[in-house]
């Protein structure tokens, strides 16, 4: 997709997909080794081979260096996931306010609230579409827009539901911020990917050895179902926003 002429990767389903098979992917090496583990135990113990106390120390090594192992990979998922979100997160920030510039586009912008500030609070939308026209493409701008906008007239430009009763100058402007809203939501939930650590289940305990298996808790559960679900409504609000392939807007 291109959002002003530049080109930027809004496939953020595809990214959490990718993201979480790697950290399921870790999840079966974990059982696995968790399994070995258990067996190991369970032969040993059937079999007589070794004291109690040798094999409960033996099963509790392998356990922490497998849980060692995973939290460090886990961590390590949880990084490079948030770096790729940040960079195609601020590479979109930058693009959305990168459209062409003429070399007076400063003394544009003030010459703008200056006509803004002369409608004065009864400013319609169609005059205040016609004073932005020049603007519609620049995000930062029209933030500031938006601001100065809202203190001439006394009113704000977006409804709580994020809907605005100013269309023609500010509908753009409002697809934009929900969709930077929603990213942020994304970019938060990013931030607690793989980090809840295990829980343990199937417990039961032989000759004073607690044998488990290590399980994800609730919330990484539920973190990586919003995941998926809010990285969905950014590339529909990414298509809803800038297009298939904005330029065009």
């Amino acid at each position: 997709m291109k959002i002003n002429g530049i080109n930027v990767n809004v496939n953020f389903k595809k990214g959490a997909e990718d993201a979480l098979a790697k950290y399921h992917k870790l999840n079966d090496e974990l059982d696995n080794t968790a399994n070995a583990a258990r067996s190991k135990f369970m032969t040993n113990y059937k079999d007589n081979v070794y004291t109690p106390a040798f094999s409960h120390v033996s099963y509790n090594d392998a356990m922490k260096k497998a849980l060692e192992y995973f939290d460090a990979n886990a961590h390590a998922l949880n990084v490079a996931y948030n770096g790729e979100l940040k960079a195609a997160h601020d590479r979109i920030i930058t693009a959305m306010s990168a459209s062409n510039k003429p070399s007076d586009y400063a003394a544009q912008i003030g010459n703008a609230l200056m006509f803004l500030q002369i409608e004065g609070e009864n400013i319609t939308d169609e005059s205040a579409a016609s004073i932005l026209s020049a603007f519609q493409s620049d995000y930062s701008a029209m933030q500031r827009f938006k601001r100065a906008f809202e203190q001439i007239t006394s009113k704000p430009v977006f409804d709580t539901d994020g809907t605005t009763k100013f269309p023609a100058a500010f509908g753009k402007l409002a697809r934009q911020e929900a969709f930077v809203n929603k990213l942020s939501e994304l970019n938060e939930l990013a931030g607690k990917l793989f980090t809840y650590g295990k829980t343990k289940a199937e417990t039961n305990f032989i000759n004073g050895t607690e044998l488990y298996t290590p399980t994800d808790r609730y919330m990484q559960l539920m973190t990586e179902k919003l995941l998926l679900e809010t990285a969905e409504s950014v590339d529909t609000l990414a298509v809803d926003t800038f297009g298939s392939s904005e330029g065009d807007s």
